[in-house]
């Protein structure tokens, strides 16, 4: 039995704690089907076609055995994760059924239940000196490859440190894919698939890897307030449970908080006030909301009287129902699972004890898996799906860290330990079930995945251009050493698109240079390496490219450097005229030739973004010191600085003596007219992109707004209280380099870097800034 509530019921707390905890009893039930099952002890050994003998002893001693079956040695306790079962489409099973010589072993078998292949985990030290290793994670990806983690007990001999590895092998038989050893497997405490990749979930932040074990990119839990990744949908988003303490709550904790993250950005944020739960847990719903599983210990004695709640999210994170168990749960609450199938069914696995009456006065505990609902909340009910009293092994099952629960296609399968505590002829072992159930699908985590139309590969990425795009002003993680002064920037947003799950694109190709112009980036310029599109491979039917190109031909640069430091007017009839040859067709430099080469290179299928150049100086007059003028002339009165500055200065005509003359008499300003005359520039500038682009006529080409109303760069520029551009900068490490290190100045700060790539998701997935 149980009690349904809609949100909004008029009920107090105290009312729903006490929902049937008292008075609930056991449900009336039918005995359970059992398909099959399966055993791993010392005294049961199974032996591969290969001769690989597995054991897996349970809680009390870790067995490991030689190649030719004799026993090599034993440890206390069970191995981390044994027993760990993981379902795919078709019904097969995956589990950590133990080890070989010390070594991980994941074993397969077929939804009736015949072995298909045992996989012995791979050694991590180059040196063979990982004589112990742990898989603490087990999955079934998207693309229907095993998935697991793997880190070695003690340090390597050849480097004195641990090793971690994200380990993938085949379905079909258990063959290595790939052993990838990355900072980012360090301490993995659980893995999700999504649509194009795995979520790899750490203490303090998790990971993002493609199928084929490549990190894509991270992001820090601490930064969502303290939480901890719980689910993740087949999109990709990331759901976070924020979890705190209660005063008066026993052995307890509250769930806070659930928190949605769409790759780099919030989707929702939603208090849950779930209070004093000894266990929690998260799963996500076949349209994409949550279901959140409470079970919650009575403040008040006796306090071992648990009272189970499952509470229904939206997508967006509303709450629209919670179902009150009405049974007393007397078992150890950290053993509670839960799981969804495709459907909405909820399915519930907990422990409950019995009393023996056969001359056994004594209690023993076994598992059941009962179906709570369907997925809109109606038809609540608790119905007995799968017992493991009806196994015919009688014994004590549910070791807290022995015990998993996975679904497949008609069954439901439950890994579990059997202590056999004052059990009589009953052998210690652990114990794979599998149960017949009418009406179960996969899992809704993975069901969609499973769909070959979601799962798809990651689209090739390519990025070309000038400062705007590499990143010029984005050294917060630095640049790429062996693209010199071409100043690539590590936290370039083309590299971040790439960690952006909705996008599905991975970076193939970055050549982007800072200072490129159109000619630069068909045929390079001195000592830079030419991107050389046209040369390259990128007839790709799905590709996707990105490019920045044309303010270098106009010099833009120049034009904002003699606004700060000079005037406006001094460059804007040239610059003009320098906009206006852009869409000459006969001229090699303009974009039209440009654009011709790069769709020949890009092929007929690919779509190419143009991007639009934001604004960087305010539209009205402002402080010179907020545009970074007095830092300027400080550094050009540096013996440090002096020479390196003038010859820069001169080199864009511009006379450093005069400067600073301006300087001593306060005439270096940036008034209404010179912020007019830089807004035109720039209007003018992005208005004659849009032109070329437009007139081509290709729906594959796509000019990219980014001063759009209600835009990422709206309200940034500089002398705003947020601007996400760099004033002037100057390296004081690097003297001698101020070409280089100058380059930084007036360009995209990290906070901007991140709008850019906003812009381009906002144009590629909402199509709201682009044509």
């Amino acid at each position: 039995m149980t009690r349904s509530h809609r949100v909004g019921a008029s009920m107090s707390v105290a009312a729903i704690l006490l929902l049937g905890v008292l008075v609930g009893t056991a449900p009336a039930q039918a005995a359970t089907t059992v398909a099959w099952t399966h055993t791993y002890t010392s005294g049961n050994l199974l032996t591969s076609k290969a001769g690989v003998t597995l054991g897996c002893a349970g809680t009390a001693t870790t067995v490991s055995y030689a190649r030719d079956g004799s026993t090599s040695g034993s440890t206390p306790g069970a191995p981390n994760g044994c027993g760990n079962v993981q379902v795919d489409k078709d019904g097969n099973s995956f589990v950590f059924t133990g080890s070989y010589d010390h070594q991980p072993v994941v074993t397969s078998y077929t939804k009736t239940g015949v072995l298909r292949w045992r996989a012995v985990m791979p050694r991590l030290c180059a040196d063979q000196s990982d004589t112990e290793r742990y898989l603490d994670n087990l999955t079934v990806g998207g693309d229907g490859h095993i998935y697991a983690s793997l880190r070695t007990v003690n340090p390597c001999g050849d480097d004195g440190v641990p090793h971690n590895s994200l380990v993938s092998f085949t379905n079909t038989s258990g063959a290595l894919r790939f052993a990838t050893q990355d900072d980012h497997v360090n301490t993995v405490h659980g893995i999700f698939p999504y649509q194009s990749g795995l979520l790899l979930v750490h203490p303090s932040s998790s990971s993002y890897f493609s199928y084929d074990g490549k990190y894509l990119s991270s992001f820090l839990n601490g930064e969502h307030g303290g939480s901890t990744v719980s689910a993740v949908t087949a999109s990709g988003s990331a759901v976070l449970a924020k979890f705190g303490t209660q005063d008066g709550c026993v052995e307890g904790y509250t769930l806070d908080a659930l928190e949605s993250y769409a790759a780099w950005g919030r989707k929702w944020h939603k208090p849950a006030n779930i209070g004093c739960s000894a266990e929690i847990a998260v799963k996500a719903m076949p349209d994409g909301g949550l279901v959140v599983f409470a079970a919650r210990r009575r403040t008040t004695s006796p306090y071992d009287v648990y009272q189970s709640e499952v509470h229904r999210y939206t997508p967006d994170g509303n709450q629209t129902w919670y179902i009150t168990l009405q049974q007393p749960l007397t078992a150890p609450a950290e053993d509670r699972l839960i799981d969804v199938d495709t459907t909405g069914n909820i399915l519930l696995a907990r422990h409950y004890s019995y009393g023996v009456t056969n001359g056994q006065p004594n209690q023993r505990n076994n598992v059941q898996v009962i179906k709570v609902t369907d997925a809109a909340g109606s038809n609540n009910h608790q119905t007995v799906v799968a017992d493991t009293v009806d196994s015919g092994h009688p014994g004590t099952y549910a070791a807290p860290s022995a015990s998993t629960l996975g679904i497949g296609n008609g069954q439901v399968y439950l890994s579990t330990y059997n202590s056999c505590d004052s059990v009589p002829n009953c052998t210690r072992q652990q114990v794979l079930f599998a149960f017949a159930v009418a009406g179960i699908g996969v899992d809704a985590a993975r069901g969609k995945l499973w769909d070959a139309a979601l799962v798809t590969a990651a689209r090739p990425f390519t990025a070309y251009g000038d400062s705007y795009i590499s990143g010029e002003g984005d050294n917060q993680n630095g640049f790429v050493a062996e693209r010199g002064t071409c100043h690539v920037s590590n936290s370039a947003w083309p590299a971040r698109v790439t960690g952006d799950i909705r996008l599905n694109l991975t970076l193939t190709w970055f050549p982007a240079c800072s200072g490129a112009t159109t000619t630069d980036i068909r045929q390079g310029n001195g000592a830079d390496q030419p991107q050389q599109f046209f040369t390259q491979d990128l007839n790709s039917p799905s590709g996707v490219v990105a490019v920045s190109a044309g303010g270098n031909n106009i010099g833009f640069r120049d034009l904002i450097v003699a606004c700060i430091v000079s005037n406006c007017k001094t460059r804007e009839q040239q610059t003009l005229a320098n906009i206006s040859r852009l869409s000459e067709p006969n001229l090699q430099t303009s974009l039209i030739p440009f654009y011709n080469d790069l769709k020949t290179a890009a092929g007929p299928d690919a779509d190419i973004y143009v991007m639009e150049y934001p604004l960087v100086l305010p539209s009205t007059s402002c402080s010179t010191a907020n545009l970074g003028v007095n830092a300027f002339v400080t550094a050009l009165r540096d013996s440090r600085w002096s020479s390196s500055l003038t010859s820069w200065l001169t080199g864009m005509g511009l006379s450093a003596t005069q400067v600073l003359a301006d300087a001593d008499r306060g005439a270096l300003t940036f008034d209404a007219s010179e912020a007019a005359i830089a807004k035109n520039i720039t209007t003018q500038l992005n208005a004659k992109i849009e032109s070329v682009v437009t007139a081509r006529r290709d729906p594959k080409f796509h000019y990219v707004r980014a001063n759009y109303t209600g835009g990422p760069f709206e309200g940034h520029t500089l002398c705003s209280a947020a601007p996400y551009f760099n004033g002037f900068f100057i390296d004081a490490a690097h003297p001698s380099a101020v070409k280089e290190n100058i380059s930084m100045s007036y360009h995209p700060n990290h906070r901007g870097t991140e709008a850019y790539k906003q812009v381009f998701v906002d144009c590629r997935l909402n199509h709201k800034n682009c044509n």
